[in-house]
């Protein structure tokens, strides 16, 4: 008998997602009308009610040594890549009824979601979550002008639970060494992976794969993202783990910005100016983090003007200096306007 797994009845539910099509021509920036995407929420309720309650649980991928999981593999992670996106256009509809406590809610399902698909899996699985963590974020950025105390706190609050529990990338890593070496599939096939392929093929891929999280990348993006691929040694069809590294590090330098940039806007609410240091906001948000993963020294903040502060990551080698305003761009799922 197949046991059934809270990451099973995620595939479950999201499989039972109804007429996709209508995200999907959202996304594409086709005209879809409000009340278009309004019946789609309404008729994938009970679905999307599943998805909340498996990712409620300890969500994770349950990995099997085999050579054919690979395959099977390909089509839960279809199945559940819809989400990143619904959950996206959902935070966009909370936001234009003012329900912002919603917004902030469906943000964190996104994060848990990012979690969930990275926890208990190989290296391909965190590279997903990382993209769909990227996009929560992207979203969350998108909003924070608009919201509120309790909204703020709430995000603060969530993120370092977030950050809290991820699985270490060590040890996805680690994982992914061992199944290639069980189960056979250190010489699987890379049409799917698309690592085997000139520059341009790869960005013909990157458009159309499947398992990718819809992104406009700008030249400057596709520059660094070309240099990343060039890196790549093709013999062992493996992503470095130093890029791997940067990639997970970005991703907490995202978390922890996010935070930090919302504390920021709490503490000049309630102070009236925007703190001196970052380590004052350890005072009203002491979950909060204010390291910069890449130099494990606070993150580069600066009081500009009245109004005005800006926050980045140092980053280091193919990262170079980021903040939340010059990654959003890279994780945009969603149009801006309906």
């Amino acid at each position: 008998m197949t046991t059934t797994t809270p990451y099973h009845a995620l595939v479950k539910a999201a499989s039972s997602l109804v007429d996709l099509d209508t995200i999907n021509a959202w996304s594409d920036r086709k005209d879809v009308s409000y009340e278009e995407l309004e019946a789609f929420f309404q008729k994938n309720r009970l679905a999307l009610d599943d998805v909340r309650q498996a990712l409620s649980q300890q969500c994770e991928v349950p990995l099997e040594y085999t050579n054919s999981y690979f395959a099977k593999h390909l089509d839960e992670l279809q199945a559940v890549r819809p989400l990143a996106r619904i959950f996206s256009l959902g935070i966009v509809i909370a936001s234009e009824h003012e329900d912002l406590a919603l917004a902030v809610r469906i943000a964190v399902d996104s994060l848990e979601l990012a979690n969930a698909s990275r926890r208990g899996g190989i290296v391909l699985d965190f590279l997903l979550g990382n993209a769909i963590a990227g996009t929560a974020i992207s979203d969350v950025v998108d909003l924070r002008e608009k919201l509120k105390e309790p909204e703020r706190k709430y995000v603060i609050t969530e993120l370092a639970r977030i950050e809290s529990q991820q699985e270490p990338l060590c040890d996805i890593v680690e994982r992914d060494k061992k199944w290639e070496a069980e189960s056979g599939n250190n010489d699987v096939e890379t049409d799917d992976l698309a690592w085997d392929c000139t520059d341009a093929e790869y960005f013909d891929w990157l458009e159309n794969n499947p398992l990718q999280v819809e992104v406009e990348l700008s030249e400057e993006d596709k520059q660094e993202m070309l240099a990343a691929f060039r890196s790549i040694d093709h013999s062992q069809k493996r992503v470095p783990r130093d890029l791997n590294d940067d990639i997970d590090k970005r991703g907490v330098a995202m978390l922890r910005m996010l935070a930090i940039d919302l504390g920021i806007r709490s503490f000049h609410e309630t102070h009236g100016c925007y703190p001196a240091s970052l380590e004052l906001l350890k005072e009203d948000f002491p979950s909060a983090s204010v390291l910069d993963p890449f130099t494990n020294a606070p993150f580069i903040y600066q009081v500009e003007s009245v109004g005005e502060f800006s926050l980045c990551s140092a980053g280091v080698g193919e990262v170079q200096s980021f903040s939340l305003e010059s990654s959003d761009q890279l994780y945009k799922a969603e149009p801006e306007q309906f």
